[in-house]
């Protein structure tokens, strides 16, 4: 069932393979530290599983797809292993496109120069986090402020309304006098 893979450090290989329903194939392949691998696999069904595994563990599981594309930069010599799962009911070929070393298709696998752009955004951003907690408490204020000054202009506008109210009271209260209404 086990089928092993060795290879030099730069290589690239095409070859196609058959597993039938309920089958199981692992391919496995030594490399050493900072080998950069790409994986193509196509099938012509989707009733199957893909596994990727580093030494004894697996990495990276997917399933139902009819086209594999997986890239991995190894940070250890490391034994890889892909292992197809067939759970359908009918034969599945497959078609894969194995590279390693300068033959990889690098523009799928993240680099240094990726990683220097990710810590650049997350350094602006713990300064963006870093401004607003010392702008929390100037912020504070000028809500506390606001809020008085929306208070003030509360209590003057209702005092305005009772004064017109009291106005417009005893200017009916003379105007009905005048008539001798009241």
């Amino acid at each position: 069932m086990f089928f092993i893979l060795l290879f030099n450090l730069v290589f690239a290989d095409n070859f196609g393979l058959e597993l039938q329903t309920n089958e199981k194939k692992c391919l496995f392949d030594s490399l050493p530290k900072g080998t950069i691998i790409t994986l193509q696999i196509v099938a012509n069904s989707t009733e199957f599983e893909f596994e990727f595994q580093l030494g004894q563990k697996t990495i990276e599981t997917m399933r139902k797809e009819i086209l594999i594309r997986y890239s991995k930069a190894l940070s250890e010599s490391e034994r890889i292993g892909i292992c197809l799962n067939v759970f359908g009911s009918k034969p599945i070929n497959f078609l894969f496109t194995y590279k390693t070393g300068s033959d990889t298709d690098h523009s799928q696998v993240a680099s240094k120069g990726d990683l220097s752009d990710i810590e650049t955004q997350v350094n602006q951003l713990d300064r963006q986090v870093t401004q607003i907690k010392t702008m929390k408490p100037y912020i504070y204020e000028f809500q506390m402020s606001i809020s008085e000054q929306i208070n003030g202009y509360s209590l003057l506008t209702l005092g305005l309304t009772c004064i017109t109210t009291i106005i417009i009271v005893q200017s009916l209260k003379m105007m009905l006098k005048r008539k001798k209404v009241v």
